[in-house]
């Protein structure tokens, strides 16, 4: 099992967006959770092999580009 973890720091926008979005994907080869720890968002992805891992940070930055393109 792969791990990585991201944090998004003073964007309580994160959170929100986070949570309405699909924990775990169709194939069962990755998943993430959310969690708010004061103004900090941390973000838990763990997959089965390498290439889920890069799938899931690739659509968990796409969310968080949006946001950051939304606060423009």
């Amino acid at each position: 099992m792969l791990e990585c973890s991201i944090t998004v720091r003073d964007e309580p926008l994160a959170e929100k967006v986070f949570l309405a979005e699909e924990k775990a994907f169709k194939t069962g080869r990755s998943e993430y959770s959310v969690k708010q720890e004061g103004k900090d968002c941390h973000i838990s992805i763990s997959a089965k092999d390498p290439t889920a891992l890069r799938a899931t940070i690739t659509s968990v930055t796409r969310i968080l580009n949006i946001i950051k393109r939304s606060r423009e």
